[in-house]
């Protein structure tokens, strides 16, 4: 038996989502500064505080587990031989059993961690705007792959909520992060004004 894909909601050098909510924070003020001058002038606090939210905010995967496309294809696997009438592995009948699902969303988030850890995590393989999940298995083990592939899919649906409780817990402090790093730029602005004004 084979399970297709890598871990999810694994990075290997341990990144998480909060890791990824850190490095947005510490490109707010680098979004704020570079809005064009006139552009600033023009908007309210309340609308530039609105229009770099929108851009830094992170959108949580969603996945349509409803639209699931199913596909079970014969294929042979490789096994060693038990009884030792061969030399080396024997080829024999399987079955490749896959659920593709459609997803929207930034696709790099299949591979941030949520800062919680489990003895058993989900694999699958990312290919477009659709995360593959399935198992290859021995003609006569076919229930073991509809068992993994059901297990997969709840233990995905966990994860994504954890997930999701921490973009949005994100994404809700953007206009309080933002809101100070505007003020001061209009500060400075004003400041700028009025020495020109003087001199």
């Amino acid at each position: 038996m084979s399970v297709i894909g890598d871990v999810l909601f694994y990075n290997r050098n341990g990144a998480s989502v909060s890791d990824h909510a850190r490095y947005f924070h510490g490109q707010l003020r680098e979004t704020v500064g570079r809005l064009p001058q006139s552009e600033f002038d023009a908007k309210s606090d309340d609308e530039v505080v609105d229009l770099v939210a929108a851009e830094m905010r992170m959108d949580s995967l969603e996945v349509d587990f409803e639209k699931a496309e199913k596909d079970v294809q014969e294929t042979t696997v490789e096994v060693r031989d038990q009884f030792g009438f061969r030399d080396g592995p024997i080829s024999v009948p399987a079955l490749r059993a896959t659920k593709s699902i459609p997803f929207t969303g930034d696709a790099g988030l299949w591979t941030v961690g949520t800062g919680t850890w489990s003895t058993s995590m989900p694999q699958g393989e990312v290919s477009g705007n659709k995360l593959v999940v399935g198992m290859v298995v021995r003609t006569n083990q076919a229930a073991e792959a509809k068992t993994h592939i059901d297990r997969t899919i709840q233990e995905i649906g966990q994860y994504l909520a954890q997930q999701r409780v921490q973009i949005d817990a994100y994404n809700d402090g953007l206009p309080a992060q933002i809101r100070p790093l505007v003020e001061e730029r209009r500060k400075h602005r004003g400041a700028a004004s009025a020495l020109l004004d003087q001199l």
